[in-house]
């Protein structure tokens, strides 16, 4: 295995809907880091990767009071999830064609 695989992950639009303007490039600057890390940590862990996209990915709620790291974390790993379970799904021969 390439011990520097490369990944390019491309998110066109991270809608921060209901937060204080002020706060959306710091909660992004989050997403980013907690993001880079659990690719970081998992990777190995899901084999080969595969070219897919998810057009659309609904977070769910933030509990009011979060932190922007807290919020920015909450939505990595949604993000991260999803790119599992779409990964998982396109391995496993799953996806309709």
């Amino acid at each position: 295995m390439n011990p520097h695989p490369d990944i390019e992950l491309t998110i066109d639009e991270l809608n921060l809907i209901g937060f204080d303007p002020r706060a959306r490039a710091d909660i992004g600057d989050h997403t980013l880091a907690a993001l880079q890390e659990l690719v970081a940590k998992h990777l190995d862990a899901h084999g080969s990767v595969t070219s897919f996209a998810l057009p659309h990915l609904a977070i769910g709620q933030i509990p009011s009071g979060a932190s922007r790291k807290s919020i920015g974390t909450a939505i990595a790993q949604g993000i991260y999830t999803a790119i599992v379970d779409a990964h998982t799904e396109i391995t496993s021969g799953n996806q309709e064609k």
